[in-house]
């Protein structure tokens, strides 16, 4: 999901069509994915 939202350019209700559930259901996904991706980077360089 966040390849195609922030690389690829897809709109939110497009990849909700796309998994076939809700834009806000997608949007609840993108935020937890992103929190997730923030804490595995913490720390490494």
């Amino acid at each position: 999901m966040i390849v195609l939202r922030l690389m690829e350019g897809w709109k939110m209700a497009d990849i909700a069509t796309a998994l076939g559930i809700s834009t806000r259901a997608a949007e609840k996904h993108q935020a937890r994915g992103l929190a997730h991706l923030v804490e595995r980077l913490r720390g490494w360089r």
